[in-house]
């Protein structure tokens, strides 16, 4: 299950995403997808798949949780449990999502990509006037 890095089919560009809840909204979504609440969530995936022009998009959403008899209840807990393991266990939950969901959910997104395939890991710099 690798869930440390964004992958698609040909991979053209990636990057990296930041995500601001409002405040417990991926508890909400979790519990909305069908996550026991014996389980704290600790991270999501969401796939925009390959769509036509007269298609309304759906979003793949997972969202990767942990047991909490396993690591703790509280943020606090899991603070602690993830300083003295390497790694977290965690199980997946699966569903779908509309883009309004994404309104609903997350108070602000930012997904930055580049063109790995033409330029590698070569960085970016400002050009000179």
């Amino acid at each position: 299950m690798p869930i440390n890095t964004a992958d698609t089919q040909y991979g053209d560009a990636q990057g990296t995403v930041s995500i601001d809840w409002h405040t417990s909204e991926i508890h909400e979504w979790a519990k909305d997808l069908g996550v026991p609440s014996n389980y704290f969530p600790l991270g999501i995936s969401f796939r925009l798949g390959a769509v036509g022009p007269q298609q309304e998009p759906v979003l793949l959403v997972t969202i990767f949780a942990a047991d909490k008899a396993m690591v703790g209840e509280t943020a606090d807990d899991i603070i602690r449990y993830v300083e003295q393991h390497p790694s977290i266990p965690v199980k997946q939950w699966d569903g779908r999502a509309s883009l309004a969901d994404l309104q609903k959910y997350i108070k602000r997104f930012e997904a930055v990509a580049k063109s790995v395939k033409i330029i590698g890991d070569t960085k970016f710099v400002p050009e000179e006037e």
